[in-house]
């Protein structure tokens, strides 16, 4: 991602939109596929896995800070 950022000359204000728009599409594809197994979820049940993928999106993020 850094060389992508770097190679096109973004600002950190473009950095972030893009970013947005990646963990955006990331979070509805992750939401959809919960949603073709557990028919109309409820609140409780979609902050509990909303939980969940911000929980797995901060690993995600932190491994690859770590060159993992």
């Amino acid at each position: 991602m850094k060389h992508y950022f770097k190679v096109k000359g973004m600002d950190e204000d473009k950095k972030l939109e893009a970013m947005l728009r990646v963990v955006e599409r990331k979070a509805l594809s992750w939401l959809q596929w919960w949603e073709s197994y557990i028919e109309n979820l409820t609140w409780g049940e979609l902050k509990y896995l909303g939980g969940i993928f911000f929980s797995v999106l901060r690993v995600e993020i932190m491994g690859r800070r770590e060159g993992l």
